[in-house]
């Protein structure tokens, strides 16, 4: 009898601990993001210096990804993130890039605090400049990687993206000449 009762309780433990540990990266986000501070306002100019790339441009990226809101989630299979993956934060950390901050000791969680998602978000940005020089194409491709995508569309999707950084530079600098 005693074997009766523990051979589907240790099945039952198995299962809630293979699915702890196959979590998608974006279960818990929007509870995490709630959690952090959203200050951020000293980090750009720091991250911009850093990296090396212009302050109103990543301003502009931050304003059109989440209109600096630090606590911002993209869900999976949302507008956007057809590849099951999801953003975080005020510059919209996607997920894939989760295993590579893991070895620099930055988690999902820690993209909820500004200066933190403002470092990673000039760090990507810088990264993309080097490959594609300082270029709108640089500018689109923070936001459309074009790996499962036909050349067509991944120029249309990076033009859009570019076009409305544009649009948002402009408005920062009407804003805050």
């Amino acid at each position: 009898m005693h074997t009766v009762l523990c051979k589907p309780l240790a099945v039952g433990l198995v299962l809630i601990a293979a699915s702890k540990v196959a979590a998608h990266p974006c279960d818990g986000a929007a509870a995490a993001a709630q959690s952090r501070p959203s200050s951020g306002t000293p980090c750009w100019a720091a991250a911009a210096k850093r990296y090396g790339v212009p302050e109103n441009l990543l301003r502009a990226i931050a304003h059109v990804e989440s209109r600096f809101t630090a606590h911002a989630v993209r869900a999976p299979y949302a507008a956007g993130n057809r590849d099951g993956s999801c953003d975080f934060g005020m510059l919209q950390i996607n997920s894939a890039w989760l295993p590579t901050l893991a070895r620099a000791g930055i988690s999902r969680d820690d993209l909820f605090d500004s200066c933190t998602n403002i470092q990673v978000g000039a760090w990507i940005l810088s990264g993309l400049i080097r490959h594609h020089g300082m270029t709108w194409e640089a500018v689109g491709a923070y936001n459309a990687g074009c790996a499962r995508l036909t050349a067509e569309r991944c120029s249309s999707l990076r033009a859009r993206y570019a076009w409305r950084v544009h649009d948002a530079l402009a408005t920062l600098r009407r804003e805050h000449p």
